[in-house]
């Protein structure tokens, strides 16, 4: 987890640079200076969803669960 840390401080320039070709500066910037605790409510959204993703598979394209 240590080495992960970092990289990702090493690599955090290039990631932008990539990632301003696809988003708006604007929101880049947005993102890049919240608070800690905004961060985790983030991070916890973002599990969230994944979780609830991880769920689907065998579930018709159509369902409005799926949709959703």
């Amino acid at each position: 987890m240590m080495m992960d840390l970092i990289h990702n401080l090493q690599t955090v320039k290039e990631q932008r640079q990539w990632l301003e070709q696809y988003v708006p500066k604007e929101l880049i910037q947005s993102l890049c200076h919240q608070s800690e605790a905004e961060m985790r409510a983030i991070d916890q959204e973002w599990v969230h969803l994944i979780q609830k993703t991880k769920q689907l598979p065998g579930i018709p394209v159509g369902h409005p669960e799926v949709k959703t």
